[in-house]
């Protein structure tokens, strides 16, 4: 943020200073001051403002750039209000609630869709676990009882057993990439 920036974001303030001035140096015209005092006037005003904005520009631009410094070490950068620290102003003090809350109720989110995932995750393997007994059961079935058809069922329940397990690993990888 430049100086020039800054006071671009300050027009309205510029604008009320130049009216005031303005109105102040036509009233003290009319009422006959000379115009060395009415400009000594004006300039000290104008220097007044111009000391003022500098020092708000310095201490808003010092402001920022912790803000950043602190927002580029975080690996979570959505995480900036938890460790940001509110501005001095009531403005900045409003907008670190805002955010504050508005992350607070993003972090409520994620939380419930981990907590939702991992019971996904729990149901699947338990399901799985469900699958497998009946399985297994008719391997051994199969198994005790061979003959041509059994043989046949045995291939299938591999490939049933194959899929389960297919099923297994990718709810497990979905799970480990949250």
């Amino acid at each position: 943020m430049s100086f020039w920036d800054y006071c671009k974001g300050k027009a309205e303030v510029l604008l009320i200073n130049a009216g005031a001035l303005l109105v102040l140096c036509v009233y003290l015209l009319m009422l006959n001051n000379s115009e060395t005092s009415v400009f000594l006037i004006a300039v000290v005003w104008i220097a007044v403002l111009l000391i003022y904005l500098l020092v708000q520009y310095i201490s808003r631009r010092k402001y920022f750039r912790e803000l950043m410094s602190v927002l580029d070490g975080l690996d979570r950068k959505y995480l900036i209000a938890e460790v940001m620290k509110p501005g001095h102003g009531v403005e900045d003090k409003l907008y670190w609630e805002v955010l504050r809350r508005s992350n607070k109720s993003m972090i409520e989110k994620t939380h419930e869709l981990e907590d939702a995932q991992r019971e996904y995750k729990e149901y699947i393997e338990s399901w799985i676990h469900e699958v497998k007994v009946p399985i297994t059961a008719a391997h051994l079935i199969c198994e005790n009882n061979r003959n041509e058809y059994t043989r046949r069922i045995l291939t299938e329940l591999d490939e049933i057993e194959n899929e389960v397990e297919k099923v297994l690993y990718f709810a497990r990888m979905e799970h480990a990439r949250m």
